[in-house]
């Protein structure tokens, strides 16, 4: 009964990767349309500072053969309108990682970019090293904060990064809504 309990979770672990490998993101870095460009208020809700026009969330296990050991990855697109002067706050992001007794979550393959119409063209900024802070918050977290450049009222800000844990138990949460309306919000 145990070896059979066994193959069960050996092949679920195994058909995971493959079904979710098929999943395309909604969206793609550095594909801003000139219809989110051009927004200039979000329908559904009128006077909002910031609109999330995509969050997309990936979470998938692989085996890593140096460390002989399971870990999961969570891949995490984001693209946010901003809407008026008080919306400035959303292109601060702040990702907490956790690294303690064996147990270490790392941040990687972060790509930001702000993008602003200008003649009537979209220009991009990209997020530089000198946008983004660590902090060690105790001595079991550190913080990754970074803050997306060249900000302005009409601007679309977008990031991508991936978060590495071997803690297979835990996973932090993932939240559909915000204080600002959520246009699409997908987690796999």
């Amino acid at each position: 009964m145990k070896t059979l309990r066994n193959l069960f979770l050996l092949t679920l672990l195994i058909s995971i990767p493959i079904f979710s490998f098929a999943e395309k993101p909604p969206i793609k870095l550095g594909d801003v349309t000139m219809q989110e460009m051009k927004m200039e208020k979000y329908e559904l809700d009128p006077d909002a500072e910031a609109v999330v026009l995509c969050d997309y969330g990936y979470r998938g296990y692989k085996f890593d053969i140096n460390e002989r050991q399971w870990k999961h990855e969570l891949k995490r697109i984001c693209r946010i309108k901003i809407l008026t002067d008080e919306g400035y706050d959303w292109a601060t992001e702040s990702i907490m990682l956790y690294d303690y007794g064996g147990i270490d979550e790392q941040m990687g393959q972060l790509k930001g970019y702000t993008h602003t119409l200008e003649n009537g063209r979209i220009v991009e900024t990209k997020l530089g090293k000198d946008n983004i802070f660590k902090e060690k918050v105790s001595d079991r977290n550190q913080r990754v904060k970074f803050t997306l450049p060249n900000v302005k009222a009409g601007s679309v800000i977008e990031f991508q990064y991936t978060i590495s844990s071997n803690y297979l138990t835990i996973i932090e949460p993932w939240y559909f809504q915000h204080a600002i309306p959520v246009k699409h919000s997908e987690y796999i």
